[in-house]
């Protein structure tokens, strides 16, 4: 007989909805530190510039212009915040397979690829919960898929570029476009979308569990 775990059915949800605001919020303080430091850049820069000759300013300020922590950085500090949370979702969805497995008295193998659709398939057939293939979903898999990405090539694309599945994440994923040397450029609305469409998956599945699972224990 497979035992409830401690932490079950929507008290286990309420815990990963707390565990992704604790991340939400470190996630807005990388933000904040990136903007704060930026300006004080700048204006460090033209604080010196103007110290020096006029015709010498504009090219100490070009010349001294923080171009990689204003462009680059940030996006770089955004990937791995996208890599983490999708990591955080993945061990959410164990932990409510677990809870599944509880209710189905049907045991279940943690995958090892295909594994947002593994875990979808097993919460349906065996938790009988009802996970819609709805805009939430298509949204938690296109981040996936750019998780994916980011994790085996890092910021740079090289010849992914003509990836068809990679353009099209590209071109559905708000936030997200590609230099012209093929790096990556992630804007602060991806990742605000990323936790938004993550607390909304979330939050479905809790609202299923209570229909489906507890709602039979009352």
């Amino acid at each position: 007989m497979i035992n409830e775990p401690l932490l079950g059915g929507s008290l286990g949800i309420d815990f990963s909805l707390a565990g992704l605001a604790e991340l939400r919020e470190y996630y807005v303080t990388m933000e904040r530190f990136l903007n704060e430091t930026g300006k004080w850049r700048l204006a460090t820069i033209d604080k010196r510039a103007k110290d020096l000759p006029a015709e010498k300013q504009q090219y100490y300020r070009e010349f001294y212009h923080p171009h990689r922590w204003l462009n680059s950085f940030p996006s770089e500090l955004r990937a791995s915040v996208i890599v983490s949370a999708m990591s955080f979702l993945e061990s959410q969805l164990w932990q409510i397979s677990l809870s599944a497995q509880y209710y189905s008295q049907t045991p279940f193998k943690q995958p090892k690829e295909k594994i947002l659709s593994s875990y979808r398939k097993y919460l349906q057939e065996y938790g009988q919960l009802s996970l819609k293939n709805n805009d939430t979903w298509k949204s938690i898999n296109k981040f996936y898929l750019l998780r994916n990405y980011l994790v085996h090539n890092g910021m740079y694309l090289g010849q992914e570029t003509d990836s068809n599945e990679l353009q099209n994440i590209k071109n559905d994923i708000e936030g997200l476009s590609v230099d012209q040397e093929g790096y990556y450029i992630i804007q602060n609305i991806l990742c605000i979308n990323l936790f938004n469409s993550i607390e909304d998956f979330l939050s479905n599945i809790k609202v299923e569990i209570q229909r489906i699972w507890e709602s039979n224990n009352e």
